[in-house]
């Protein structure tokens, strides 16, 4: 059950009922992404004490929902939106993590999930590391998937070359972006001349803020090639393959 108490720091308030920082002096609102309002809530649930990325990344459960660059960018957001430009309020201990620094009177203002601390950390290693031996046992290491994937496309891009698309499990509020990323992601291999790749998997993070794409073919010399790319995009409408990115990664060797 979410909190609706809200937290006040320095000039600031914290309303998670609004989801959103007020300055409560010049009236200004910062309405909150959903990482920043996760990541906001759980540390003045736990104030002055130190949580590492992972911990804060599960808020408070078993499993991460939200990757550890999102936990770092909306640490910056919110640091931002709060003047905590020395990083005091929201302070990094070096190799430990992140504390918030304030004094919480009312004690009615409980920890969700305080039982669940102590085991975030280890399943989400875990976790994340079954789920790495999955995807490279079943979409890199053979040729050919030996299980289904929940979306797969054989396409012939622009150039005449086919290739094998498969679009891994991904949350379904980045359905929206997923057809714009594809379409940009076929045209750039489109120039490639000629293009090696044969099989191309796609899938985004849990809190749709990292893209990762996994290229797999062969060379000339029938030699098997694996390309992995993973690319973050914090903007609220989020591109990933922007032009200057395209530019920049060459997606065809």
């Amino acid at each position: 059950m979410h909190n609706d108490i809200n937290v006040d720091i320095n000039q600031f308030t914290f309303d998670p009922s609004a989801n959103g920082v007020v300055n409560r002096e010049t009236g200004t609102k910062h309405s909150l992404t959903p990482t920043e309002y996760q990541v906001m809530t759980f540390l003045c649930e736990h104030p002055n004490q130190v949580f590492n990325k992972q911990q804060l990344a599960c808020a408070g459960g078993l499993e991460p929902i939200m990757s550890d660059s999102a936990v770092v960018k909306a640490v910056f957001t919110l640091r931002k939106y709060l003047d905590d430009h020395d990083a005091i309020i929201i302070e990094t201990i070096p190799r430990k993590g992140y504390r918030l620094n304030i004094e919480m009177p009312d004690t009615s203002f409980k920890p969700r999930h305080s039982h669940l601390l102590q085991f975030c950390f280890v399943p989400s290693i875990v976790i994340a590391l079954l789920a790495s031996i999955a995807i490279m046992h079943k979409y890199i290491w053979f040729d050919v998937p030996q299980a289904p994937n929940l979306d797969k496309q054989i396409l012939t891009l622009s150039n005449e070359q086919t290739l094998t698309l498969h679009w891994l499990p991904y949350p379904a509020h980045a359905a929206p972006i997923k057809r714009q990323v594809q379409q940009r992601l076929m045209q750039r291999l489109s120039t490639c001349e000629p293009m090696i790749w044969n099989h191309v998997y796609l899938t985004f993070s849990a809190d749709a803020q990292v893209f990762n794409l996994s290229l797999v073919g062969k060379t000339p010399l029938q030699e098997m090639v694996v390309k992995n790319i993973k690319n973050s995009d914090f903007s609220a409408q989020p591109l990933f393959l922007s032009p200057n990115w395209i530019d920049e990664v060459n997606l065809c060797e």
